[in-house]
């Protein structure tokens, strides 16, 4: 079991005895422990951010809103509330399980939603939602604007 050591004593006296203790404790697969849960997370958070944000330009073009660079920073801000809310159950199963199952307490992400599920409620998925979104909003609003500034600048025009 790969645990944090306290202050003053390393893990591994090299990479030599970090290989050879990553092999007698699990092999190479306990360092993608954790690993199907990272990819659906990166799923949910794109699907999030792409339907946000283009559901907001669309809607918002429809309803007469000019296309240009107040339109794109709040579909930013709506592609940041999605992919916050589509994230963040994997976010927080991922966090739960690579430490649960450390410690022996889950043997897979399954077993570990069902029991946090029966145990602290379906509330405990969107476990820190708010500081998500806050992170979230600073890069979306700065990449997304960027990427249409930058499809103009370019002659590609803003996507539609």
């Amino acid at each position: 079991m790969l645990q944090a050591e306290p202050r003053g004593t390393l893990p591994y006296s090299g990479f030599i005895d970090c290989l050879q203790k990553i092999n007698a404790e699990g092999g190479v697969s306990l360092l993608y422990r954790g690993g199907a849960v990272l990819a659906v997370r990166g799923a949910f958070f794109t699907a999030g951010q792409m339907l946000g944000y283009d559901v907001t330009k669309s809607e918002a073009k429809a309803a007469g809103v000019t296309d240009g660079p107040v339109l794109h920073i709040g579909a930013s801000v709506s592609a940041a509330f999605m992919a916050t809310t589509f994230s963040m159950p994997a976010d927080v199963l991922l966090a739960r399980y690579s430490v649960g199952s450390q410690r022996g307490e889950f043997t897979s992400p399954l077993q570990c939603a069902a029991v946090l599920l029966k145990t602290e409620g379906p509330g405990t998925f969107f476990r820190g939602w708010g500081l998500g979104f806050t992170r979230l909003i600073p890069v979306m609003l700065i990449a997304m604007p960027a990427m249409e500034q930058l499809r103009w600048a370019f002659g590609l025009g803003y996507l539609s």
